[in-house]
């Protein structure tokens, strides 16, 4: 496969899935800091507490399903299908993130921690579905190169 499109995917789905962590910590540490002053609810709670363990998890579950070879076609069909439902769902994912923060802006007692996570949660989930997009080309162009099996190991993190 290209190595420019490998190593471009590899830095943009990284970096989105390190973003949104980040964000999750964020918003688990300003949720929890909340506790003190009576704000925390258990459901809150089971919310911010998960949020970075989604994050992780799916970083980590990335990096299990680039351990997947594409070997023919067919798997690259397959591979292809659920490279375009992770965009949709980084899409979808990043489009109630922005609309969330665009909602909050104008509120005087929002705070700032508050907006921070929304835009991060943005930023994140829009860099992953770059990266994707960037396999999804990947991908398309290595089905013209019938010499060389081409593997998802090629953006290996």
């Amino acid at each position: 496969m290209d190595p420019e499109w490998t190593g471009q995917a590899r830095f943009w789905i990284v970096g989105g899935y390190l973003v949104a962590f980040v964000a999750s910590v964020v918003e688990s540490i300003g949720q929890f800091s909340s506790f003190t002053h009576g704000g925390l609810t258990a459901t809150i709670a089971v919310d911010v507490t998960l949020g970075p363990v989604v994050a992780a998890g799916s970083l980590w579950t990335w990096w299990w399903l680039s351990q997947l070879q594409v070997n023919d076609d067919a798997h690259r069909r397959v591979i292809r299908g659920g490279v375009v439902g992770l965009i949709v769902v980084l899409v979808a994912e990043g489009t109630m993130s922005f609309t969330s923060f665009t909602s909050l802006v104008g509120v005087q007692s929002v705070l700032k921690w508050v907006l921070a996570t929304y835009l991060l949660m943005t930023v994140g989930e829009v860099a992953s579905a770059i990266g994707f997009l960037a396999i999804l080309i990947a991908l398309h162009s290595a089905s013209g190169t019938p010499s060389k099996s081409p593997t998802l190991e090629d953006w290996d993190t």
